[in-house]
């Protein structure tokens, strides 16, 4: 895939389609890895991305109605002047329109049959973010985002990254990296800190701090009422906002727990299935049914109903890699004493 320089390259190409209409996960997995390889194309495949579902409609049925609103949509596409194949390049190297227009009809008819498929829940392709593209003049915070069913990659002013999980959620100012280097953050991240003797990377998550300079960390903050912090390298001190004199100090393997307004509690933790997340493993441990229900919504972007009662003795346990939903719930189905139904994002398991 090495080939695709303009917008029209990825419109034409059948895998890129089904991954942006459809979330076909193998070609989520390998335009994702296609992204790692050729970073410096990232622009141009978001502006094909965006083009293509401006294009789309919703819904996975067909008639002559929405045909003849896609047509209508291609022809204004057509119409306009340019099309900027980089936003860097909107003054001096515009995308003539009339390229794409020249292949409407493949389009339109390559679209009609993509619209007819089945589509597979599983959790999205990891995207990486430039920061800069997100930065607005005048802004004084940016915020960073994901809904339930997908990762993403950012990248910090600083040189840090941040692995962001599924319904979570970062905030920092527009300066960051100058005065401080200070987030906000609800939900779950992986930190990567780079290093800067002068400025402490700090997260704020519910009621504790994370300081550190340059090293590794995972937060978890789903649960506003429990807040987790673990070292995967380097050092961190943790403590309570405005009592830092009760910090605590963390070694990689080492981890602190807050519940409530509870104290600090420091304990080892495995660090090799801790992080399997951030690397698209999907992993249970003795967890409720209440809980394995919270981590597949996330997990998948769906929504789960049960229908009769689980067990309240019973806790499940198994490791998934890059596995579809389907192949999940067969699998501790199978296990667990339960049949399940997908249909489109919404699913009912039923205990038998």
């Amino acid at each position: 895939m090495n080939y695709f320089n303009a917008i029209d390259d990825f419109i034409d190409d059948t895998s890129f389609r089904n991954w942006v209409l459809r979330n076909d996960a193998e070609s989520g997995l390998s335009w994702n890895k296609w992204l790692t390889e050729n970073p410096e194309k990232l622009e141009v495949f978001n502006e094909a991305k965006a083009v293509l579902l401006e294009l789309d409609l919703p819904g996975n049925d067909w008639n002559a109605e929405k045909e003849r609103v896609l047509h209508q949509k291609i022809q204004q596409k057509i119409n306009k002047k340019t099309i900027p194949l980089h936003p860097k390049q909107k003054k001096s190297n515009e995308y003539a329109i009339h390229r794409y227009g020249a292949k409407a009809a493949v389009i339109t008819f390559l679209l009609i049959v993509s619209v007819v498929g089945f589509l597979q829940l599983k959790n999205s392709t990891e995207k990486e973010i430039d920061h800069r593209a997100m930065l607005q003049e005048g802004a004084k915070w940016i915020t960073k985002s994901n809904p339930k069913g997908q990762k993403s990659k950012i990248h910090l002013p600083d040189g840090s990254t941040v692995i962001l999980n599924a319904e979570s959620q970062i905030r920092f100012k527009n300066d960051f990296g100058k005065a401080d280097r200070d987030i906000f953050l609800n939900g779950e991240s992986f930190f990567e800190v780079a290093q800067d003797s002068l400025l402490p990377f700090r997260v704020f998550s519910g009621e504790l701090v994370t300081t550190a300079l340059g090293t590794s960390f995972n937060i978890n903050s789903y649960d506003k009422d429990r807040v987790n912090v673990q070292l995967a390298t380097g050092q961190v001190k943790v403590f309570k906002e405005e009592l830092e004199s009760e910090s605590l100090l963390l070694q990689p393997g080492e981890e602190v727990i807050m519940e409530g307004h509870g104290p600090m509690r420091k304990r080892n933790f495995d660090r090799q299935t801790a992080f399997l997340w951030k690397d698209g493993t999907l992993k249970f441990t003795d967890v409720s049914f209440s809980e394995f229900k919270i981590t597949l919504e996330r997990w998948y972007g769906v929504e789960i109903r049960f229908k009769g009662t689980p067990s309240s003795t019973i806790a499940i346990s198994g490791e998934f890699k890059d596995k579809y939903l389907s192949n999940v719930l067969e699998s501790l189905g199978f296990a667990y004493g339960f049949d399940f139904e997908i249909a489109q994002k919404k699913v009912t398991i039923t205990f038998k």
